[in-house]
């Protein structure tokens, strides 16, 4: 008799090791990219996804400073928050 539910191991279709899931790391706002998830402040993904997936179109200028803070930056690829970065907008 086994204890596992059904799903508790989805594997893939060639037999492989099972499945997981993702979460997204960055979230495009009016041509502006934002990281989240990862290393950032849950409340922080939570305010960038809520602009994100809202019916309006979010403006740059719309967007509050301390998210900005979290934006994928030339002088900086890998996104890494920059708290610095509001205050120099």
């Amino acid at each position: 008799m086994t204890t596992e539910q059904p799903g508790d191991n989805q594997r893939t279709g060639d037999g492989g090791p099972p499945l997981r899931s993702l979460k997204p790391d960055i979230v495009c706002l009016d041509g502006h990219q934002f990281r989240i998830n990862y290393g950032v402040p849950q409340d922080v993904t939570d305010q960038l996804e809520s602009l994100f997936i809202q019916d309006s179109e979010v403006k740059y200028d719309d967007i509050p400073d301390h998210l900005k803070a979290y934006e994928v930056g030339i002088d900086d690829p890998t996104g890494r928050p920059d708290p610095a970065a509001a205050s120099r907008q």
